[in-house]
C-alpha cells in the first residue's frame, strides 16, 4: 500500500500542473474564438449582401474565415507542444531526459525559443483583441438601435432604416437604407452575430491569459534545466581534501 502510494505521488509530480492550466486556457481560447468568429463572420456577409448587396466589397472576409481555420489548427498544435516541454522538464522527468550537456543546452534553447515565440503570439493577440472591439461595439450599437423604435425617433418615417444614423457612408452607387422585411432580416442577423463577436472577444482574452501563463511556465522551465546544471556540478565534484601537518619537538 505504502509502495502504491510512492508510486502514485511520484506520477503526480511529473505532471506540470501551470502548463497543463496554460493549455487548456489556450485550447478552450481558441476553440471559443475560432468557432464564434467563424460563424459571426458568416453571418456579417450574408447580412451585408441582403441588405446593402455589398458582395464585391467584402469577399475578402471569406479569405479571413479560411485564416481562422489554420489559426485554430496552428494553436491548437502549439499548445501540446508546449505542455510536452512542460512534461519533459517537470520533477523526476527533467533528471531523466536532460543529462548529458548537449541534452541540456538543446532543452535550454528549445525553452528560449519557444518563449520568444509564445511572445510575439501573445503580442499578435492582443493586437486582435483590440480590432475585436470594433464589431463588438458596432454590433451593441446596432442591436441598441433594433431593440427600440430608433426609425421614428430618427427620420420620422416607420419601418426604414439609414446606415449614415450609426455613422457610415457607402459609395453612391449602394443603396444606404433598408425597409421593411429587410430590416426585420437585418436586425435578426444583427442579434444573433453580436453575442459571437462578443464571445470572440472573451475567447481572445482567455488565449491570451493562456500565452502569457505559458511564458510563465517557459521562464520557470529554462531556469529549473539551468540550475540542474549546477545541481549536478556539485553533487559530481568531490570534496576538497585536507592535509594535516604534524611537528616534532
Amino acid at each position: 500500500m505504502a509502495d502504491s502510494c510512492s508510486k502514485l505521488m511520484g506520477c503526480l509530480g511529473r505532471i506540470p500542473y501551470p502548463s497543463l492550466i496554460a493549455t487548456i486556457l489556450t485550447v478552450v481560447g481558441t476553440a471559443v474564438f475560432c468557432g464564434c468568429f467563424y460563424r459571426a463572420i458568416g453571418i456579417t456577409v450574408s447580412m451585408l449582401n441582403e441588405a446593402f448587396n455589398l458582395q464585391e466589397q467584402i469577399d475578402w472576409m471569406r479569405t479571413v474565415q479560411l485564416f481562422v481555420i489554420i489559426v485554430s489548427a496552428v494553436m491548437g498544435g502549439l499548445a501540446f507542444i508546449l505542455l510536452i516541454v512542460g512534461f519533459l522538464a517537470t520533477g523526476a522527468t527533467r533528471r531523466k531526459v536532460y543529462t548529458g550537456f548537449k541534452s541540456r543546452l538543446g532543452g535550454r534553447i528549445t525553452a528560449a525559443f519557444l518563449l520568444i515565440i509564445s511572445e510575439v503570439l501573445a503580442i499578435i493577440w492582443v493586437l486582435v483583441d483590440c480590432i475585436l472591439v470594433v464589431p463588438c461595439v458596432f454590433f451593441i450599437l446596432i442591436m441598441s438601435l433594433c431593440g427600440i423604435d430608433f426609425i421614428t425617433k430618427m427620420d420620422g418615417r416607420q419601418n426604414c432604416f439609414n446606415v449614415t444614423h450609426v455613422g457610415f457612408r457607402l459609395p453612391r452607387r449602394f443603396k444606404d437604407e433598408i425597409c421593411g422585411v429587410e430590416l426585420t432580416n437585418f436586425c435578426t442577423s444583427a442579434q444573433e452575430a453580436g453575442p459571437l463577436y462578443i464571445a470572440a472577444f472573451v475567447g481572445c482574452l482567455v488565449l491570451v491569459i493562456g500565452l502569457i501563463h505559458f511564458m510563465c511556465c517557459l521562464s520557470a522551465n529554462y531556469a529549473h534545466i539551468k540550475d540542474d546544471v549546477l545541481t549536478l556540478t556539485l553533487t559530481t565534484t568531490p570534496p576538497p581534501t585536507t592535509t594535516t601537518t604534524t611537528t616534532t619537538g
